[in-house]
């Protein structure tokens, strides 16, 4: 009775231009922390651009885990998260390789580097597509929503399906590759809705890096 009543509450409070802000200055903030800064080893940013590989195509994660938005999260969702953020990645040299993510401003195209600069935890996601030939869709996806990125708007309601023009971080994965995936995506109900979570983004591809040891345990016990 408690949680149904908790849930009501904080979907309408999702719904206010309140909680935008608030999100915006706190939830989304990745460097907002009272103590410490970041602790992702930076000298993983050459292993991880090494692994990328031609036409394959990628998906990250992350979380800045002692910031204050991300244990808001974990709190207010009453969950055990990895990650709280998600996006997809772009191949390139050390120079150039890229994220496409979208933030509480936007859809944003940073260097990898930036991203790792913010975060204690990243795993690279490989997805595995139905089709040759949609390595292809999903770049030219990517491609149509960063020129129309300025009809997109962060969903700050984080339920999935309710305006194709507001889009939180992991459902912009979803909406990337979710059709396309040789592995059917998981959702999972939070705060009484129906959301795709960045940790489901573990779940439809194969786990390449990470440096969370959880992540490790679960997933790349086979490999070294």
């Amino acid at each position: 009775m408690f949680d149904n009543i908790g849930y009501a509450i904080l979907d309408k409070l999702s719904k206010t231009a309140f909680w935008e802000w608030f999100t915006k200055k706190f939830l989304s903030s990745a460097t907002t922390r009272v103590f410490g800064y970041p602790q992702f080893p930076m000298e993983d940013f050459f292993k991880i651009v090494d692994l990328l590989k031609p036409n394959k195509l990628y998906a990250f994660v992350c979380s800045d885990y002692s910031s204050v938005g991300s244990i808001a999260m974990r709190v207010l969702a009453n969950t055990n998260f990895k990650f709280t953020h998600g996006g997809m990645i772009q191949r390139g040299s050390y120079m150039s390789a890229r994220v496409v993510h979208m933030r509480s401003i936007g859809l944003q195209l940073d260097h990898i580097l930036t991203l790792l600069r913010e975060v204690d935890y990243f795993a690279v996601i490989e997805i595995p597509l139905i089709d040759g030939v949609d390595y292809d869709k999903a770049q030219a996806r990517i491609a149509s929503s960063w020129a129309n990125r300025t009809k997109l708007n962060y969903d700050f309601e984080e339920r999935l399906g309710n305006d194709p023009n507001k889009v939180y971080c992991s459902e912009y994965v979803l909406n990337i590759c979710g059709d396309i995936c040789a592995i059917k995506p998981r959702t999972q109900t939070i705060l009484g809705r129906e959301v795709f979570a960045p940790d489901n983004i573990l779940d439809i591809g194969k786990v390449v890096y990470s440096n969370h040891k959880g992540v490790l345990r679960k997933y790349l016990s086979d490999l070294n």
